[in-house]
């Protein structure tokens, strides 16, 4: 790989997140021994921290942030602890393509958000972004807002008194006290942490006599739109697609494959985040070569 790559263009590159960020930027690192590839890793203990708030979120994705922003402008103390290093979630991970239907619906601070986001490109407001101008929004917000953010933390147990929170003890030694918790993790770990009720899967539809949960059954194409999965559309001949792209690979403006930010092809030289697509085929690349070297080893013990 030519040149040092920043976690940022890693990331944004390969869509991979922590296992990228793992790499180090660089073919050497693929070399090391400890694979560090997991979500979740231990945390070295800080000591006995006490943070006291009105307000305490747990989980640092773009619900989190927002409840944050939104307890400031209330003007009530608020800390937020975010799982990793970086916080607003699956917006500021790669998904920066947004499912919108009538835009109109769309207000508050998810409106605020994408207006943000879309000063970043000269336009009145994006519903498209790259995760690092995601990650900007996120970072600005609770900046302006003076929102105490405590990454890398992990729930270890929450000290109740009768059915409420009061404490929230984590891997690292901080504890979280606050009147009233927020639960912004994708999947409710703080509320099942602490006894709430919860459901894996999907309830039959005599749960809640509902008729239209679940999977759905019905006749001819489900998508709006025909879907062509071969290389060139309509020719079974030409083969299925793979997603397997070489350096070489060039397409016109119109063709089915081209989805970049600008409704551009890759012949224009960038990937959908903005990094050269050489590069990002190198980071690739690389993931790869660790991936194979490591495969036979199997997964590291977590402590």
């Amino acid at each position: 790989m030519a040149g040092r790559l920043t976690r940022r263009q890693l990331v944004a590159a390969a869509g991979a997140g922590a296992g990228l960020y793992a790499l180090g930027g660089t073919a050497a690192n693929a070399a090391r021994p400890r694979s560090r590839l997991h979500y979740y890793y231990p945390v070295p203990r800080t000591g006995r921290c006490v943070v006291e708030t009105d307000i305490c979120v747990y989980g640092g994705t773009s619900a989190g942030v927002a409840a944050a922003v939104q307890a400031r402008r209330l003007d009530r103390t608020v800390a937020v602890a975010a799982f990793g290093r970086q916080i607003g979630g699956i917006s500021a991970s790669g998904l920066g393509a947004t499912d919108t239907g009538n835009i109109g619906a769309i207000g508050g601070l998810a409106r605020e958000f994408y207006r943000r986001a879309g000063a970043r490109y000269g336009q009145a407001e994006t519903f498209r972004f790259e995760p690092h101008v995601a990650t900007d929004v996120f970072e600005e917000w609770v900046a302006e807002h003076g929102v105490d953010v405590r990454r890398e933390q992990r729930l270890r147990r929450v000290r109740m008194d009768g059915d409420r929170i009061v404490e929230l003890v984590m891997e690292s030694g901080t504890r979280f006290r606050a009147a009233m918790f927020i639960d912004a993790t994708y999947d409710g770990d703080l509320l099942a942490a602490a006894g709430a009720s919860w459901f894996a899967g999907r309830e039959g539809n005599a749960a809640y006599d509902e008729t239209l949960n679940g999977v759905q059954f019905r006749s001819g194409h489900q998508f709006r739109v025909a879907i062509d999965p071969y290389v060139v559309p309509g020719d079974p001949a030409s083969g299925l697609l793979t997603g397997k792209l070489r350096r070489d690979s060039t397409f016109a403006a119109d063709d089915h494959r081209a989805f970049n930010r600008e409704g551009q092809s890759f012949d224009k030289g960038e990937t959908f985040s903005g990094v050269p697509y050489d590069r990002a085929l190198a980071a690739v690349d690389a993931l790869r070569a660790f991936r194979d070297e490591h495969r036979s080893q199997g997964p590291e013990p977590v402590p």
